[in-house]
Order: C-alpha cells, then structure tokens, then sequence
C-alpha cells in the first residue's frame, strides 16, 4: 500500500481571492504541485487534487472548493477515501499571530481562532493533525481581520510572503519524509 502524506492548503477558490493574504495555504499547494511534477488536477471530495510520485511516498495536494469555514468537508473525505490517520495530513494556511514572513511547524493543538483549520479540527474529531502556518502579520487598526486577511498586500509584503511560500514547500516536503518533530526542529528554528 502507498505511503500517503496529505496536504491541504486552506484558502478561498476563485481569482479574486488568489493573491490575497488568506490563501497562502492554496499557493503553497500549487508550488508543491510544480515542485513534484504532480498531475491533475482532479475534482475530488470538493476539492481540487494534484497527486505525485516521490517513492517512497505518494503525495497527495488538497485546495478545498469550499469557502475557508468549510474546509474540513474536504478533508475528512480525502481522509476516509484513503484510508489514512490524521498524523498523515498537513494543513497548511495564513496565520496573523506571526510576522509576515515567519513559518510555525506544530504536530497537534487547537485552531487559534483560524476558521478553516477549527472547521479541519471538528470535521477530523481530533487536535492530532500536523499544520503548517504562514505569518500575514496583525492588521493596522483602521481595517477588520475581515477585510485584512481577504486584502491584496502591497508588493514589499508580497515579495516577503513569496519567500516564507517557498521555505514552506521545503518544511512540506522535509515533514513527509522525516516527520513532522524533525520538521519543527529543522524549520521552527530557522523562520523568522
């Protein structure tokens, strides 16, 4: 049987939304997905899915087509379609409780007020599920959390948010092949 890693990038479908801060889990999807060569993408569990071959492992890339709070839909059929432990998925999305820029590894824990992953966490019935945040930063005063996360950034802060995308994608691939405590070791320390 394939040995599965499953990632899901949280994030709004449709092209409004694709540069905006809350859908930093969607493009760290499609860089894995370019990074892996994967095929797709199929339409699957309300989801779009890209799978790869990197022996020994088969990945399998999850963007949720529901809106963010619904997330966890996917998820859990992507879950009970494979037939795969939550420790096996990474959720992957923005987070304004780090600095632009700075990625966090943890292994379980609750959503910290992040709706998408708190839809993921009640869809699974667990906390045990391996995540990987991206830091968007607080809001300036003048804005909601609202219009900030849903906000194009300015190209200074895109440039920042680019490479975090990236260093993630080494996090991703680093956490399906060695785990996810020699992820944290290896990435929670280097990041911000």
């Amino acid at each position: 049987m394939a040995d599965h890693r499953v990632v899901v990038g949280l994030g709004n479908p449709g092209s409004r939304y694709e540069q905006t801060r809350h859908n930093a889990g969607f493009r760290v999807v499609a860089l894995l997905a370019r990074r892996l060569d994967a095929w797709g993408p199929a339409s699957m569990c309300d989801a779009e899915v890209f799978e790869a071959q990197d022996p020994p492992l088969h990945w399998v890339l999850v963007r949720p087509l529901t809106y963010m709070n619904l997330s966890g839909r996917a998820v859990r059929c992507m879950v009970a379609r494979l037939g795969i432990p939550a420790s096996s998925v990474l959720v992957v999305y923005d987070d304004v409780a780090l600095p632009v820029g700075q990625i966090r590894l943890r292994g379980r824990g609750s959503s910290g007020g992040h709706r998408g992953m708190q839809s993921v966490l009640e869809e699974l019935g667990t906390l045990e599920v391996p995540r990987l945040r991206v830091g968007i930063g607080q809001p300036p005063t003048h804005l909601s959390w609202a219009d900030y996360v849903l906000e194009v950034p300015s190209s200074a802060e895109q440039g920042r948010l680019r490479e975090a995308e990236a260093v993630a994608v080494e996090a991703v691939l680093h956490w399906g092949r060695f785990g996810i405590d020699s992820a944290m070791s290896q990435f929670n320390r280097r990041s911000g």
